[in-house]
C-alpha cells in the first residue's frame, strides 16, 4: 500500500473558480446563440449588483452569475456577432476588389497534398497570405471594412513568388471569394466559430500575381502602425523560417512543427508513429516547448550565482523572442504569455499562487479569442500544466516519500531525485492529457509515459539547440547554421525512435468518439485519487471505472444502432467518391477519392471516427480514376486498412503506367505489408448482417466491353441487407458508364435497388436516366462537387423518390432499418428527410 502523504487542506483558489464560471458561460453562451451579447451582459450587471448583498452565499453566488454571465456575452460577440462594417461574403463565389495590408509573410508551395501529390498531373505553385483589410472598392470607390481574407495566389513557377507582395505592405488585389461555410462531412472541422474569432472573412482565389497591385490610399495611424509592426516581424520570422529550410533538409518538417508550430505534408508518417505511441504533444507546439527552453535559461543563468531576478528578467525576454520570431499562432501565444506572467510576477518580487496565476492568464486568452476554450491544445496546455502544478510533489511523496534535502545527498541522490521526478512529471502529463486526446483524436497510447520519457531529451535538445539558432539567424547565419544542424541531429534521431516504437506491437489504439463529460471528469478524478488519501479497495475501481468508461462509450457508438440493419455514409468529398459502410461492430470502405487530392489526411479519417468507424480493415477501389482512390493511401494509414480490394482493371493500369497514381498506390500498399486482393465477378464480402456481390465487371471482358473505358468497367457492388420485411439493395455504381450500364443491365436483367449510387457522380446521360428509372430506387445518392448541382435534367428522374447530393446536402447517412423501412438525411441539415430535388 502507498505511503499516505500528510493531509494539508486544500480547496480551489479564488481565480480557479472565476476561470470555470466564464469557462461555463462561454459554452453556454455558444450554445444559445439566438440570445444575443447585451442580454447576457445585462445579466451580469445585475448579478454583479446582487453581489453586493452581505449575505456571502449570495455574494458569493451573484460574483460567480455575474462570472459566467460575461464570459456568455463575450463568447456570443465573438463567436457568432461580428462588427457592421465586417466585410460580408455569401457561400457563392464573386469577384471582389479590396485593400489591406499583408498581415505575414506568404508562404510559397504546391495547391496539391496527400501520398499522392507527386504524380499529380496538375500540381501548379500556389503563394498563400493573410490579407487584414481596410477598404473594400465598390463603382470605384474604397469603402471601409474590416476582416481577413485568406489568399491563395496561382504561380507559374515557385520562382514566381518573389512577385508575391512583401509583408505590410499595403495593396489592391482582385480575386474570386468567398465565404466561411459550414461543416459538410460528421466529424469534420467547425471553421465558423474559428473565423469569427479570428475576424477571417472568407478566402480568396488571384488568378496572378499581377492582380496583386499598390494601393492607391494611404493608412491611417494606426492601421499604418499596424502595417510596420507586421513589415519588421515578417521580415524577422522570414529570415528564420530561411534559415531552418537551408540547414535542416531530411528534418525540415520535424524542426518547422516543433520550432514554429507549421505542420507540412512531410510531417505525416513521423507525425502519426508519434501520435500512435502518445507522444504527439511533443510535435504540437505548446507551453512544454517554451517550458523547455525556459529550464535551460534558468540553468545558464544559475551557473552564474543565485540571482531570481535575472532569472525572472532572461524568461521575460525569452517569451517576448518568442512572440517576435516563431509566426503568432495561439499555441506560441499561449506559451509565452504563461513564461511571461510567472517572469512579471517574480521581476516585482511579489507572492503568488502557481494555479491561481495559471488561472488568471487562462482567463486572459479565452477573453482573448473565446474559440481557444474549444481548443485541445488550449486544453492539453493548461490542463497539463495545472495537473503537473498540483498533483507532482503530492505523487512523488506518495510514491517515494519526502523528497530528501539536496544538501544531505552527493550527485548520485541527486541524480536518482532527478530521475524521480521526472518519471513523476511523465506520469502525471500522461494521465491528464490522455483522457483529452483520447476525446478529441481518438487515440490512447498505453506506452504514453515511456515513449514521452524516451523522446523528451530528443525534443529538448532540438529546442535547446533550435531556439537559439533562430534567434542567432537575425545577426549571424554561421553560428544559426551550426545550432540548427546540431539540432537537425536530434530531431533525426527522435523521428527514428518513434517509428521504431510505433512498430512494437499495442503501442496505440484508435477508439470511436466517447462522452464529451470524460474529459472534464476524469482528469478531476485523478487529482482526487493523488491528492486524497485513497487507499488500494477504492483505487482498485475507480481505475477500472476511468478505463472501462471510455472502452464502453467507444463499443457502443462503434457499432449500428439496435433497430439498424445496415447504415451507408457517403460522404462529402466534392467531385469524387467515398462511401463507408457499417453493419454492427464492423465496416468496409467503398472507394476513397476525390479530385482533392489531401482527403485523405483529415477529411475521411475524422469522418469514419465520427460515425463509429475508426477501424476501417478492408477497402474496395471501383476503378483506376483518381478521384475514387486519391485519398485511400492517407486515410488507410489512419482508419487501419489492411485489406484493399481491386479489380484486374486496376493492377492493368498499375502495370501499363508505372509512374502513374494507381502503380503508386501498389507500390506503396505492398511496402505497408496491405494484402491487395483482386476479385472478379460473384465474389462476395462480408460486413456484419450484410453480403456485398460483385456483380460487375463481368469475369472476361468481350464484345464491346473489351477495348471500353475504365468507367465502363468500374465495379459494381449490390450490397444486400436482410431484413424483417426481406431483402434491401444498395446499388454502388462508381463512374459506371453507357457501355457499362448496358452489360450490367443484360447480365443481370432481374437487378433492382432500394437504394442507388447514381452512376458517375450524377453526370447526365440518356442511358443513365433510363438505368435509374428501371431500378426504381426510394433513396439515390449523387456523390459530387458542384458544378454538377442543380442539373435541371435530372429533374424527372428525381420525382418520387429522396435524391440526396453531398455537394448541397453534405455527407449522407442512409440507414436500413431491421424492420425494413429506409431513412436517408443529409449532414448539412439533420433531422431533414433529405428529400427533394
Amino acid at each position: 500500500m502507498w505511503p499516505a502523504p500528510e493531509r494539508t487542506g486544500w480547496s480551489a483558489p479564488p481565480m480557479v473558480v472565476a476561470f470555470a464560471c466564464v469557462a461555463v458561460g462561454i459554452v453556454v453562451g455558444d450554445g444559445a446563440a439566438g440570445v444575443g451579447s447585451m442580454v447576457w451582459f445585462f445579466g451580469a450587471a445585475v448579478c454583479a449588483l446582487i453581489a453586493w448583498w452581505p449575505h456571502r452565499a449570495v455574494r458569493v453566488g451573484g460574483m460567480c452569475l455575474a462570472a459566467a454571465a460575461l464570459g456568455a456575452g463575450h463568447g456570443t460577440s465573438r463567436l457568432h456577432e461580428g462588427p457592421a462594417d465586417r466585410l460580408v461574403l455569401g457561400d457563392q463565389a464573386g469577384i471582389v476588389v479590396v485593400e489591406g495590408v499583408v498581415a505575414e509573410p506568404p508562404a510559397v508551395g504546391r495547391a496539391a497534398s496527400g501520398a499522392l501529390a507527386p504524380r499529380a498531373r496538375f500540381n501548379p505553385a500556389r503563394g498563400r497570405f493573410a490579407l487584414r483589410l481596410t477598404g473594400v472598392v465598390v463603382d470605384g470607390v474604397v469603402a471601409p471594412a474590416r476582416g481577413v481574407l485568406r489568399c491563395s495566389v496561382d504561380l507559374d513557377e515557385i520562382e514566381d513568388g518573389m512577385l508575391l507582395p512583401l509583408v505590410g505592405a499595403h495593396v489592391r488585389v482582385t480575386a474570386r471569394a468567398w465565404g466561411v461555410g459550414r461543416p459538410m462531412n460528421p466529424g469534420g472541422f467547425e471553421p465558423r466559430r474559428w473565423a469569427r474569432d479570428r475576424g477571417v472573412v472568407g478566402w480568396g482565389r488571384v488568378a496572378s500575381a499581377s492582380l496583386i497591385e499598390p494601393a492607391r490610399g494611404s493608412l491611417s495611424g494606426t492601421a499604418w502602425l499596424g502595417a510596420r509592426w507586421h513589415e519588421w516581424t515578417g521580415v524577422v520570422r522570414a529570415r528564420a523560417a530561411g534559415a531552418l529550410d537551408g540547414t535542416m533538409d531530411e528534418s525540415g518538417a520535424l524542426g518547422a512543427a516543433i520550432l514554429l508550430g507549421s505542420r507540412s505534408p512531410a510531417l505525416d508518417e513521423v507525425g502519426d508513429a508519434l501520435a500512435r505511441t502518445g507522444a504527439a504533444h511533443l510535435v504540437a507546439i505548446s507551453g512544454l516547448h517554451l517550458g523547455i527552453v525556459a529550464g535551460f535559461v534558468v540553468l545558464a543563468v544559475r551557473l552564474t550565482g543565485d540571482r531570481p531576478r535575472v532569472e525572472a528578467l532572461a524568461l521575460l525576454v525569452l517569451a517576448c523572442a518568442a512572440i517576435v520570431v516563431i509566426p503568432a499562432r495561439p499555441p506560441i501565444m499561449r506559451a509565452a504569455v504563461m513564461v511571461a506572467a510567472y517572469a512579471l510576477t517574480e521581476v516585482c518580487g511579489r507572492r503568488y499562487d502557481r494555479l491561481n496565476m495559471l488561472a488568471v492568464v487562462a482567463i486572459g486568452v479565452v477573453m482573448w479569442r473565446p474559440s481557444e476554450l474549444f481548443n485541445p491544445g488550449y486544453q492539453l496546455s493548461f490542463g497539463v500544466v495545472a495537473g503537473l502544478v498540483t498533483l507532482v510533489e503530492p505523487m512523488r511523496e506518495r510514491v517515494f516519500g519526502p523528497r530528501p534535502d539536496p544538501d544531505t545527498v552527493g550527485w548520485r541522490g541527486r541524480v536518482v531525485s532527478w530521475v524521480r521526478s521526472a518519471v513523476i512529471v511523465g506520469v502525471v502529463a500522461w494521465a491528464i492529457a490522455t483522457p483529452i486526446t483520447a476525446y478529441h483524436f481518438g487515440t490512447v497510447s498505453p506506452i504514453g509515459v515511456v515513449s514521452s520519457l524516451v523522446l523528451l531529451p530528443f525534443a529538448g535538445a532540438a529546442l535547446a539547440l533550435g531556439y537559439p539558432g533562430l534567434i542567432a539567424a537575425v545577426v549571424s547565419e554561421t553560428v544559426s547554421g551550426a545550432l540548427l544542424t546540431a539540432s537537425g541531429w536530434a530531431l533525426d534521431a527522435m523521428a527514428w525512435v518513434a517509428r521504431w516504437m510505433d512498430a512494437l506491437p499495442g503501442t496505440g489504439f484508435t477508439i470511436a468518439p466517447i462522452d464529451p463529460v470524460y474529459p472534464l471528469v476524469a482528469p478531476l478524478v485523478i487529482a482526487w485519487v493523488i491528492r486524497a488519501d485513497v487507499r488500494r479497495r477504492v483505487l482498485v475501481p475507480v481505475v477500472a471505472l476511468l478505463v472501462a468508461w471510455p472502452a464502453g462509450v467507444s463499443w457502443w457508438t462503434g457499432r449500428t444502432a439496435p433497430g439498424v440493419a445496415a447504415e451507408l455514409i457517403t460522404l462529402s468529398v466534392g467531385d469524387g467518391t467515398c462511401h463507408i459502410l457499417r453493419s454492427g461492430t464492423e465496416a468496409m470502405m467503398f472507394d476513397a477519392g476525390s479530385s482533392r487530392l489531401g482527403v485523405g489526411l483529415d477529411d475521411i479519417p475524422r469522418a469514419a471516427r465520427a460515425v463509429g468507424a475508426p477501424r476501417i480493415p478492408v477497402a474496395a477501389i471501383s476503378h483506376p480514376d483518381l478521384d475514387h482512390f486519391s485519398g485511400l493511401l492517407d486515410a488507410a494509414r489512419s482508419v487501419r486498412v489492411h485489406r484493399v480490394v481491386v479489380t484486374e482493371r486496376f493492377l492493368e493500369n498499375g502495370a501499363a503506367r508505372p509512374d502513374g497514381a494507381a502503380a503508386l498506390v501498389l507500390e506503396t500498399l505492398g511496402e505497408r505489408g496491405v494484402e491487395v486482393e483482386v476479385v472478379r465477378a460473384g465474389a462476395t464480402l462480408e460486413i456484419g448482417r450484410v453480403r456485398a456481390e460483385l456483380v460487375h465487371p463481368p469475369p472476361d471482358l468481350d464484345g464491346d466491353l473489351r477495348d471500353a473505358s475504365d468507367n465502363d468497367t468500374s465495379a459494381v457492388w449490390r450490397v444486400i441487407v436482410p431484413t424483417e420485411a426481406g431483402e434491401r439493395v444498395i446499388l454502388l455504381t462508381g463512374d459506371l458508364a453507357d457501355t457499362g450500364i448496358a452489360a450490367l443491365r443484360a447480365g443481370h436483367p432481374g437487378l433492382r435497388a432500394d437504394v442507388l449510387e447514381v452512376p458517375h457522380h450524377g453526370s447526365f446521360r440518356p442511358v443513365a436516366e433510363s438505368f435509374v428509372h428501371r431500378l426504381d430506387p426510394a433513396v439515390a445518392i449523387q456523390s459530387t462537387g458542384l458544378r454538377r448541382l442543380g442539373d435541371e435534367r435530372w429533374d424527372r428522374a428525381k420525382a418520387g423518390r429522396r435524391w440526396l447530393i453531398t455537394a448541397r446536402d453534405g455527407a449522407v447517412t442512409t440507414r436500413v432499418l431491421r424492420d425494413g423501412r429506409i431513412e436517408a438525411v443529409g449532414y448539412a441539415e439533420q433531422g431533414s428527410n433529405g428529400g427533394g430535388g
